[in-house]
């Protein structure tokens, strides 16, 4: 049981630490080869479930191929196949090849859609555009799908951060300011007192007086 247990945990360290090389049928591909200076772009994005939008742009095509073929076919290999896989062996559905067509490159451009996971990409020139497998023998350029990139990796110093949550704010008075009913029951204190003691001060007067008045009249 130790054994296992230590076995387990060299294959999850083991996975931790090597490079992840997961390819993605929403990505990029750069289509090369050794044998010309042909060279092709695609780019594609998982618009809804199993649709992808590919686009793809190509350079230093001869058109037409040659005098037998006439056409530049994109191919795309499906999602773990393999050269020479069967349909019983492989995963794949019944029926369905290790390639399916993206359709004829036109004017070095091609904008198609695709229904299920590719990982590889390549062109090839064929004598016929409705061809259902592609000609290996006459292999253009190739290139495997890589995922997007980012920003995240190389030498880039951009970050992504998720988008912060707006932050609720209270408003409050601010320290410090007259607030009106405040200074206006202050006002009207200080008017109510200055009223009772002008008032007091005239009863005072009229009591002085009265007094005045009836010591003077018994004389």
């Amino acid at each position: 049981m130790n054994r296992r247990l230590f076995i387990l945990g060299l294959v999850f360290v083991g996975l931790l630490a090597f490079p992840k090389f997961a390819v993605a049928s929403e990505g990029t591909a750069l289509l090369t080869s050794v044998d010309n200076d042909s060279r092709c772009f695609l780019a594609s994005v998982l618009v809804d479930e199993g649709d992808y939008q590919v686009v793809m742009t190509c350079r230093n095509l001869t058109t037409p191929p040659d005098a037998n073929r006439l056409f530049y076919l994109a191919w795309a290999r499906r999602k773990g196949a393999a050269e020479g896989q069967q349909a019983k062996t492989g995963g794949l559905k019944l029926g369905k090849g290790v390639y399916f067509s993206l359709g004829d490159i036109s004017g070095g451009k091609l904008n198609a859609r695709a229904r299920e996971a590719f990982e590889e990409i390549l062109v090839t020139a064929e004598a016929d555009s409705g061809v259902s497998q592609p000609s290996l023998s006459a292999l253009v350029v190739s290139g495997p799908m890589r995922e997007i990139d980012f920003g995240d990796s190389g030498q880039s110093n951009l970050k992504f951060l998720p988008t912060s949550t707006i932050v609720k704010v209270t408003l409050a008075p601010t320290p410090g300011k007259i607030v009106p009913s405040v200074a206006q029951k202050s006002v009207a204190g200080t008017a109510a007192r200055v009223f009772f003691t002008i008032l007091a001060i005239i009863v005072v007067g009229a009591v002085v007086i009265s007094i005045i008045q009836r010591r003077s009249a018994s004389r």
